[in-house]
């Protein structure tokens, strides 16, 4: 799933620089910026609940291993 969100993040930053060097004047109005901010807000939440709980697991159980090893 995360290859995913990253394939339609480095498609959708392609066709923005693309579009940009095509038409150097391009300039995106105040919805189409709201619109790829709020899309990409939402991928990124994906993201985070999907891969939050494994992170949080691994941090734990280095900080268990890490304060044996300190006492």
């Amino acid at each position: 799933m995360y290859n995913n969100y990253c394939g339609v993040f480095l498609k959708s930053m392609m066709s923005v620089i693309f579009r940009n060097r095509e038409n150097p004047t391009f300039y995106p109005t105040i919805d189409q910026l709201c619109t790829f901010i709020i899309s990409y807000l939402c991928i990124l939440l994906n993201f985070c609940k999907e891969v939050g709980p494994f992170i949080i697991n691994f941090c734990s159980k280095f900080l268990i291993v890490h304060e044996s090893n300190v006492e």
